[in-house]
């Protein structure tokens, strides 16, 4: 498990969190399964470096907050990265379901 809260999965699972998204919406976006979605935030398996970008889109989030390179968002930048999570998450409803 983590020693450090600014590992990048703290960073997955307070980005998530922050908009409000349970792992299984998340791991639905991505088309992936939410027990390998919670595996990544538990540290139990690596994210795939691939994986990352499409992360941050669901998530509204720049690839340098989970890496820890940029100062953190103001409040009002955040509340709309929050809105546009919840319209990607209202939009993914329409998408076929994952494999």
């Amino acid at each position: 498990m983590s020693s450090s809260k600014n590992s990048i999965s703290d960073k997955l699972r307070s980005l998530r969190a922050g908009c409000g998204l349970s792992q299984e919406c998340v791991a639905n976006q991505l088309r992936i399964s939410q027990k390998t979605y919670s595996r990544w935030e538990n540290e139990a398996d690596a994210i795939p470096l691939c994986t990352l970008s499409q992360i941050c889109s669901v998530l509204g989030a720049d690839i340098h907050q989970l890496i820890g390179s940029e100062p953190s968002l103001t409040e009002e930048v955040q509340h709309l990265r929050k809105e546009v999570v919840e319209l990607q998450h209202a939009l993914s409803q329409f998408l076929p379901p994952p494999y």
